[in-house]
């Protein structure tokens, strides 16, 4: 029997940093399709109607679950968050299990922490006082939601997005420190 080799020439397979990229691309372009796709079913259920939008229409629901993973992906863990107490933890897997019945992994961070930082302090008391969201989950879902009614979602955006913390709160791969498809996010709101 015979051995073959073959001789495979430097940069034809491409490097585990080249394909980690690619997985990101990928995962950007998947929520930003999600993300358009959740868009154009509310326009056409509520275009041109003055009609609250609620979570018991299916394409409000899965609008306000495209806007979590945007504002999800990328985002850095907390500071010492693996220092966090088990009740704590406890509480906000519960309480992200019961709304929309999706369950995240423990260590996944709320993006509550860096919408708050671009809040004047009255919007943010707001959030931090309502009587029965106790978490940094429920209150940056309390939010979106928010935002989406009283139309200032389009402005909150562009907050998030020129917010100079970005960085720090947000790996360079993430969705919003992706400036082409971070853009579309202020024209998607209006």
């Amino acid at each position: 029997m015979t051995m073959m080799s073959a001789v495979i020439p430097p940069g034809s397979l491409p490097s585990n940093n080249a394909l980690l990229e690619q997985q990101k691309e990928e995962e950007r372009q998947k929520l930003l399709t999600s993300l358009l796709n959740a868009v154009k079913a509310c326009q056409t259920r509520f275009g041109g109607r003055s009609q609250l939008a609620t979570e018991s229409e299916s394409c409000v629901a899965a609008l306000c679950t495209s806007l979590e993973a945007v504002l999800l992906h990328g985002l850095k863990p907390k500071p010492g968050s693996g220092q966090a107490s088990a009740l704590r933890h406890m509480t906000e897997l519960v309480s992200t299990s019961l709304s929309l019945n999706r369950v995240l992994p423990q260590d996944t961070p709320a993006p509550w922490r860096f919408i708050r930082e671009t809040l004047t302090r009255h919007e943010s008391e707001r959030f931090l006082l309502l009587k029965r969201v106790c978490t940094d989950w429920g209150r940056g879902r309390a939010w979106l939601r928010a935002s989406l009614n009283e139309r200032s979602l389009e402005r909150g955006l562009s907050s998030l997005r020129a917010a100079p913390n970005l960085s720090y709160h947000y790996f360079s791969w993430s969705f919003l420190r992706d400036e082409e498809r971070a853009s579309t996010l202020t024209t998607m709101a209006a």
